[in-house]
């Protein structure tokens, strides 16, 4: 600024801070605008990917790929936040925790900043001298820490700049010190920290500061309107307590030293004295006039919550929309909707292109990736033969990590996730060389248990030392393992759920406890883990952190833990007590007595805008939702058909209905028949999905259990045998209108019982006696998770087959991950069909026609939904009919070489069944043919 020349805008006072704002949004707009329009041109996918493509004859790149989202080059991002957070606890692995934590708050008052206003100017119109006079002090306070070692030697350190509502930048530092420079004792906290005012008469000046900057409140009872009031209390803890000496906290910052000599200091209208007083190093306040808070924070454990709060992003606004003439809310964008809240002062600090962050030493994130399934980038106009041909397009920083290890001596001597430390990686050139100056720590990407070979292939790397290819990460004691999993496997990595365990325990360093619980809910999904008592109570404390901040009986936090993994568990399908963890007691769950669908349905988000659907029906709708309505209030039932072209408004007509019936506590099931259809209603299931023997799945014990025992007479045998003449059980309900087939001659037999084994043997040797070669070889199932894997017919019959060794990948990973995954059947046309459902029969060992674990309800799914068959039954030994009534499926095995049907239901046959005349060619017609499939 010259003063000899007149400037409109830093004459601008607010319209000036409005120009700035303006401005920065524009340039951040500007990038935004780029990756929305621009970067749908720009694709990656697996180089495996691009080769199969082109080698399938698809060369283009628009038809290849997925598109990019926002990237972690975008400062602020969700992206980059989280890539900070991790790089930050990266340096906590290698160094350990911090040891203290230095917050720096801009002083509007500075003589630099008031010393350059124009008479009748404050701070606050001139932001550009705000933030450039608060850089160049941050400047000088890192040169203080970091070179001259005011408070020590560090040996690394984490910065934040962040920019509150009000507008004062101020600075987060994580300072990691060296062995000999660390805090250990209360003696050391006092050499460095006061939380007292000091002598006004030793040291005027520092007490005009101390009382100027670092006096907290007033608050409590002094002040109830304070900011840091919340729940009627200061969410600070002010004031602390006088103590004669400092004490080291538990899992908490010191207690710091609080005498209570009489001083006392008139601050905002009231009497303060040391309880009142924020640590602080008085050296450095004196330095810099300004707030600048000192904490010890070695003694916190969970130091997760510090990094997490300085990596906590930007400021946002949370916006809704309100009707000023009804005073009601009809649109809230988004809850807690990410708008940007912009400061003047942040504006201009991007403006300057300052730095909104620093870490030391620098962190490198380490690819992470199965052979051949590194990403590679490309333009959407791009040739994918030239793709291919392309200088490195073959190498990523992990295949020349192991290249490295072939061709330099000292480089085997590191694990991949040190190998930073004492080589460079060169982006461009893709290569390592050997570092010639300043240390970077290696962090490698994270991976989920779920992920299969890729978690497996990261749990290799973090143990095998050398390794020069990924067949040699699978080679141990001379043999070449097929797969990652067997590898960690014999080299005993993976022994007695050790890898769960180090999953959890490097999740607890830096995972938030809700995330930690899902983490653990999913590993008891999908991992298996055979002592779950275990990992409960070594994680149970990193997994309760949060509740025990609100609840301070143990009980009662584990409980809470408990009914959130519960909630998880059923959201994916599975109950609690399938797991032996402790009991849920019924004093803390609300939800005790209540079946796993009726709370999914009970807990479905109500939709912001079914007031305005309900408001916006035309006559006809207002008419049928009038209708199905009175039906409902006056509990009469009844079956509405509605019908018309598309488009005329009948989802809208169900979203009324569904909003509802919901929001006056009863339950709507919204189900279609395809996923399509049921994702655009509220709560939509498929079919399927949500009414899949509803009946035989409640639990046991339940009171609608007993009401349906109670209903239809209970049964007290699991199987019956009919050996009498009997009717093929086409349909037990009178009015049915299926023509029966040409008669001929009756079945010879007797009713008696069975149990479930004799059940299991009939089912297991359908499946063995299917002998149609083209068929076996037909992958026909396939999972997504937790890497794509496919079953085939044959391999369902070598689990089966107790002369053939058993498959570990197929039983430990296809078979049990398909029960619970989503899963395709890849032939269109089935003729041996396989219900999801018979994976949970192969759970219980090898040969699980020897286990009687199952009950009649659970084999009773088994068959449920078959689908149409396309030949004839008659050289089948076994005939398997799933067959309902009344919402009750059973399921039917006909045995052409005994004569006798196996009839699986729980339910007792009616009385008139008996006197049905079953028929040979009844039995021989098509499957294809009977109702109920």
């Amino acid at each position: 600024m010259r003063r000899e020349i007149f400037n409109t805008v830093l004459h601008g006072q607010r319209l000036f801070q409005q120009f700035a704002v303006d401005t920065y949004i524009k340039l951040e707009t500007t990038r935004l605008n780029y990756i929305l329009f621009n970067q749908s041109r720009i694709r990656a996918d697996l180089y495996q990917g691009l080769m199969d493509s082109v080698y399938a004859g698809e060369h283009r790149a628009s038809a290849l790929g997925k598109l990019w989202v926002l990237p972690a080059s975008f400062i602020g991002g969700p992206r980059d936040m989280r890539r900070r957070y991790m790089d930050a606890f990266a340096l906590v692995q290698k160094y350990g925790k911090p040891d203290i934590f230095l917050t720096m708050t801009c002083n509007p008052n500075w003589e630099e900043i008031t010393s350059e206003l124009e008479p009748g100017q404050k701070s606050q119109d001139r932001c550009d001298l705000v933030v450039r006079v608060f850089k160049a002090k941050l400047d000088n306070l890192k040169h203080q820490l970091f070179k001259k070692h005011i408070l020590g030697v560090m040996a690394a350190h984490v910065y934040v700049i962040e920019f509150q509502k009000r507008g004062l930048p101020h600075a987060h530092f994580l300072l990691i010190m060296q062995t000999g420079s660390k805090l250990i004792v209360p003696d050391q906290y006092d050499a460095v920290i006061s939380a007292e005012l000091p002598d006004k008469n030793r040291f005027p000046e520092l007490f005009d500061m101390v009382v100027k900057h670092m006096m907290h409140g007033p608050c409590g009872h002094l002040n109830m309107q304070n900011t840091c009031m919340k729940n009627g209390s200061c969410k600070c803890h002010y004031p602390r307590l006088f103590g004669e000496t400092t004490l080291q906290g538990k899992d908490s910052y010191p207690i710091y030293r609080r005498r209570d000599d009489g001083q006392k200091v008139r601050v905002r209208g009231h009497d303060l004295d040391n309880r009142w007083v924020v640590p602080y190093n008085p050296t450095l306040l004196r330095m810099y006039d300004c707030h600048i808070n000192v904490e010890v924070c070695s003694s916190i454990k969970a130091v997760k919550y510090i990094y997490k709060y300085i990596h906590k992003g930007h400021d946002r606004a949370s916006v809704t929309v309100i009707d000023v003439d009804g005073g009601q809310s009809i649109n809230e964008i988004e809850n807690f909707r990410d708008a940007r809240w912009v400061s003047p002062q942040e504006a201009l600090w991007r403006i300057y292109s300052f730095d909104l962050h620093g870490i030391s030493p620098p962190v490198l994130q380490l690819q992470l990736h199965l052979p051949g399934m590194h990403l590679v980038s490309y333009n959407i106009n791009d040739d994918m033969r030239q793709v291919l041909n392309k200088d490195n397009i073959d190498k990523s920083m992990l295949t020349e990590y192991f290249r490295a290890n072939q061709l330099f001596d000292w480089a085997s001597n590191y694990l991949y996730r040190e190998f930073p430390e004492v080589a460079r990686w060169w982006p461009g050139a893709k290569k390592w060389t050997a570092r010639q100056q300043r240390m970077q720590v290696g962090r490698i990407v994270s991976a989920h248990p779920a992920e299969g070979e890729r978690y497996y292939l990261r749990v290799l790397l973090n143990h095998v030392r050398g390794a020069t290819s990924f067949e040699s990460l699978r080679t141990y004691d001379g043999n070449v393992y097929p797969t990652f999993r067997e590898a960690t496997e014999k080299r005993g990595l993976i022994e007695a759920d050790n890898n769960i365990d180090e999953c959890l325990t490097e999740a607890s360093g830096f995972h938030m406890p809700p995330s930690l619980r899902r983490l653990f809910a999913t590993i008891l999904v999908f991992c298996e883990p055979t002592d779950v008592v275990g990992l409960w109570n070594k994680h149970l404390e990193a997994m309760s952190d949060d509740f025990c901040r609100t609840h301070s009986n143990s009980n009662v936090v584990e409980q809470l833990v408990l009914l959130d993994i519960r909630d998880m568990l059923q959201t994916m399908g599975k109950d609690i007590r399938l797991f032996p963890l402790p009991a849920i007691k019924d004093e803390h769950d609300n939800m005790a007595d209540v079946v796993r669908e009726i709370f999914e349905e009970m807990n479905i988000p109500e939709d912001p805008e079914a007031e305005f659907v309900v408001s916006s029906l035309n006559h006809e709708q207002r008419h049928a939702y009038d209708v199905i309505l009175s039906s409902v209030e006056n509990i009469s039932g009844g079956v509405f058909f509605v019908d018309g072209p598309g488009g005329t408004g009948k989802t809208f007509l169900y979203k009324a209905l569904l909003a509802t019936v919901r929001r006056s506590g009863k339950i709507a099931t919204a189900t279609a028949t395809s996923g399509v259809a049921a994702s655009i209603m509220p709560g939509g299931r498929t079919a399927h999905s949500r009414l899949w023997n509803s009946r035989l799945n409640t639990k046991k014990g339940h009171q609608e259990t007993n009401h349906l025992a109670d209903e239809d007479g209970g049964s007290s045998c699991d199987v019956e045998i009919i050996k009498t003449p009997c009717e093929l059980p086409i349909s037990l309900n009178a009015s049915s209108q299926v023509q029966p087939f040409i008669s001929s001659c009756a079945l010879p037999a007797t009713l008696t019982s069975t149990n479930t084994q004799e059940l299991m043997s009939a089912l297991c040797t359908y499946i063995m006696e299917i002998d149609d070669a083209e068929y076996l070889e037909k992958h026909w199932i396939q999972s997504t998770k937790p890497y794509p894997i496919s079953l085939s017919l044959q391999q369902l019959k070598n689990i089966l087959d107790v002369n053939k060794p058993m498959d570990k990948d197929c039983f430990n990973i296809a078979v049990r991950m398909i029960a619970c995954s989503d899963a395709l059947f890849l032939l269109e046309n089935k003729y041996h069909y396989m219900d999801l459902q018979f994976c949970s029969i192969t759970n219980y060992g090898q040969d699980p026609r020897l286990r009687a674990k199952l009950d009649t309800n659970v084999l009773a799914n088994l068959f449920e939904c078959w689908p149409d068959m396309e030949y004839t039954i008659s050289d089948c030994s076994q005939i398997l009919l799933p067959f309902c009534f009344l919402g009750h499926f059973s399921l039917y095995v006909f045995n052409m070489n005994t004569r006798s049907i196996y009839i699986m239901d729980s339910m007792p046959l009616p009385s008139w069944f008996k006197d049905f005349k079953c028929t040979e060619d009844q039995i021989l017609g098509r499957v294809d043919e009977v109702p109920g499939q």
